[in-house]
């Protein structure tokens, strides 16, 4: 009988709580969510840079389709190659 006790406590208590919070958070709303996507204390800097490499590399494609970056450089992609090992060589001598 105490088992069945402990069993059921440790079962139904965790379910109770989930049933609270959900009812808790749709009604109070975005507030206690987190943004969807964003699970964790890094992924805004995530998110920022990814954002960052993104606008890069669509900067770059449009120099290429014009070709202002391909007659000096070679190609657009290979400069953004390059941006990004000496990005990376600089951080590894910090």
């Amino acid at each position: 009988m105490g088992t069945l006790l402990v069993v059921s406590i440790l079962f139904f208590i965790p379910l109770l709580l989930l049933i609270i919070w959900l009812a808790v958070s749709s009604c109070l709303g975005d507030s206690l969510r987190a943004p969807r996507g964003q699970t964790g204390w890094a992924a805004p800097r995530r998110q920022r840079q990814m954002e960052r490499e993104r606008q890069r590399d669509v900067a770059a494609s449009q120099r290429a389709l014009y070709g202002q970056m391909r007659d000096q450089h070679g190609g657009a992609w290979e400069v953004v190659e390059m941006q990004d090992m000496m990005r990376r060589e600089s951080e590894d001598g910090r």
